[in-house]
């Protein structure tokens, strides 16, 4: 009860999210996200490999046909064994695509193919852009989300998700995100990843604003600016763990995520 507690007190830091006027009421159907009990063991080493594709949006394809295709195509990604996670994300800059987290770089591989450029160069009439990074961490975040379920482990839910890389040097070494990225509001999952000459990590966020207010905390200010940073909607997570969370049995109201 004390960690709902200390999190609602650091939600009202975050002014703009309105939390007052957003308390859920009983039988409320809109998604929602609160505190989350995590199990002891919150930061774990990796060796996956995370990927980034966007693609061009055609112009025919209004922002709400994107998204059904996204809860469309749930099956066929779940099915995908190598294939851990997926976030589905809508760009700032209207692109589309998803955050792919693999059991390793040559399941990554293997799937990007050239078969699988030239394919979607056929269906979107643009190349995708793609970036592969090392998974050296996952780091649990403190929120959970409730949202409505999609094929077998998957959900809706308005989320934002954010990259961040800085170079890499004696003021961000490799293992320097994840202490001061673990206790973040709203962090809802997180990656820490490797690339040449780079480090950085790929989070999911309950909301934008809890985004940039930890993107913006002291607690990253000794990396300086990062090189690369970008703000994603994720109206879906394919995340069995993330959807399996439970709220602790003594909370009895979480916030309602607002509509991005």
């Amino acid at each position: 009860m004390a960690m709902f507690t200390n999190t609602l007190g650091s939600f009202g830091a975050l002014g703009a999210l309105g939390l007052a006027s957003l308390l859920a009421l009983p039988g409320c159907a809109a998604p929602r996200f609160g505190p989350w009990q995590r199990a002891t063991s919150f930061v774990r080493a990796s060796t996956q490999t995370l990927a980034i594709v966007r693609v061009r949006t055609p112009w025919y394809a209004p922002s709400f046909v994107v998204r059904s295709r996204f809860r469309g195509a749930v099956p066929e990604y779940e099915a995908i064994a190598a294939l851990d996670h997926k976030y589905y994300i809508v760009t700032d800059d209207g692109r589309f695509g998803g955050i792919y987290v693999w059991r390793s770089r040559g399941d990554a591989q293997a799937y990007y193919s050239d078969t699988w450029r030239r394919g979607i160069r056929e269906r979107r009439g643009a190349d995708p852009e793609l970036l592969l990074l090392e998974v050296t961490a996952v780091i649990e975040g403190r929120a959970r989300v409730e949202g409505e379920p999609l094929g077998a482990r998957s959900l809706s839910f308005p989320a934002f998700a954010t990259l961040s890389l800085w170079s890499l040097s004696r003021h961000a070494q490799r293992g320097a995100i994840s202490a001061p990225a673990v206790d973040f509001e709203g962090m809802i999952r997180a990656f820490e990843l490797t690339t040449d000459g780079q480090i950085g990590f790929v989070a999911v966020w309950a909301t934008r604003a809890h985004a940039e207010a930890a993107l913006a905390h002291e607690r990253l200010s000794s990396f300086g600016a990062p090189q690369v940073s970008a703000f994603f909607e994720v109206p879906v997570l394919m995340d069995a763990d993330v959807r399996a969370r439970r709220a602790p049995q003594t909370v009895s109201s979480v916030a309602r995520a607002e509509s991005p």
